[in-house]
């Protein structure tokens, strides 16, 4: 784990995927894991447990905290009134076109139509249209970086909304968020390098982000956009 003023970053694992999380050890009787406003997972536990039973406790109850928080983050996707949308920083309007037909979507001009059956297609369009229209440049760019950097991992996408992308630095295996393409193509590339740069540092080191400047000088810039940490 690594050390973080008054906590540590943790990591378990819930069906192959890393989870993050920060541990904070109290002197209380009681132990528990809650996820915050702002979509991160934290476990607030007793000194009295040893390492033993604070993993035990850990892999328990993480995974349920975890799939609540994704839930949680989905029904409020699916609650939006999406009027606009962006793809590699251009904004598209989004209008909903009721239809009994096949789901689908199109785009004309710089409007993103979504022809759904009920509401809560939405959605699934939404995750549709971002991995047609992007996962192949994003793919592209993930093998021109592993390529300079002469790293390589398995490279996977999943729809997060708390993180733009994570590396499992045990399996040689990065997810990166499809909404990640909402953003400029530059950040894109910072979020990749970033990722890719742990499979040599695993932590936030200084050495990592020395790292990371050889290849991305303005990361932090590009950070600050996204409030990547």
């Amino acid at each position: 784990m690594k050390q973080n003023h008054d906590y540590q970053i943790g990591h378990a694992y819930v069906d192959n995927q890393m989870i993050m999380y920060k541990l904070y050890v109290r002197h209380t009787r009681n132990s528990y894991i809650r996820a915050t406003r702002d979509h991160q997972i934290e476990v607030v536990a007793s000194n009295h447990m040893s390492k033993e039973q604070l993993q035990i406790f850990i892999n328990k109850h993480i995974g349920k905290i975890y799939k609540h928080l994704e839930q949680k983050n989905e029904r409020q996707l699916i609650g939006l009134n999406l009027e606009y949308t962006h793809i590699f920083a251009k904004k598209y309007l989004v209008k909903t076109v009721k239809t009994a037909s096949k789901k689908s979507y199109d785009f004309i001009g710089r409007i993103l139509y979504l022809h759904i059956k009920t509401d809560s297609d939405r959605l699934m369009l939404i995750k549709k249209m971002y991995t047609t229209e992007t996962v192949p440049y994003m793919k592209q760019r993930f093998e021109h970086w592993e390529k300079i950097m002469n790293l390589k991992a398995m490279l996977l996408f999943k729809w997060m909304k708390s993180k733009w992308g994570v590396c499992d630095v045990i399996h040689k295996q990065i997810t990166l968020s499809l909404q990640l393409a909402s953003y400029d193509k530059n950040v894109i590339d910072y979020v990749i390098v970033h990722e890719l740069a742990h499979l040599a540092h695993p932590n936030h080191s200084s050495h990592f982000w020395e790292y990371v400047s050889q290849y991305i000088p303005n990361w932090k810039q590009l950070r600050n956009t996204i409030n990547l940490r």
